[in-house]
């Protein structure tokens, strides 16, 4: 289950960063971020499981394409903000 959520604010930024995180061998998906995570409206989320979370924020923040904010979707399906 894809638990992780990397916000960007631009479908580029959330495709680059996809592809950064492919090139590790990480899975991950693109999708529309949730409205409740997405405060400055239309943003993209790239999901992926908790076990690569560091090293996913880690490579992007080396890429020079960080996410916008972190979140982790809990069992009951709250969101609640990370900070690695």
């Amino acid at each position: 289950m894809y638990d992780v959520y990397l916000v960007f604010r631009s479908v580029t930024h959330g495709q680059s960063a996809a592809a950064t995180v492919q090139r590790m061998g990480l899975r991950s998906s693109l999708r529309r971020s949730p409205a409740q995570i997405s405060a400055a409206g239309c943003a993209y989320a790239l999901t992926l499981r908790r076990s690569d979370a560091y090293a996913a924020v880690e490579a992007l923040r080396r890429a020079g394409n960080p996410p916008t904010s972190i979140w982790l979707r809990e069992p009951d399906g709250r969101f609640g903000r990370w900070e690695p």
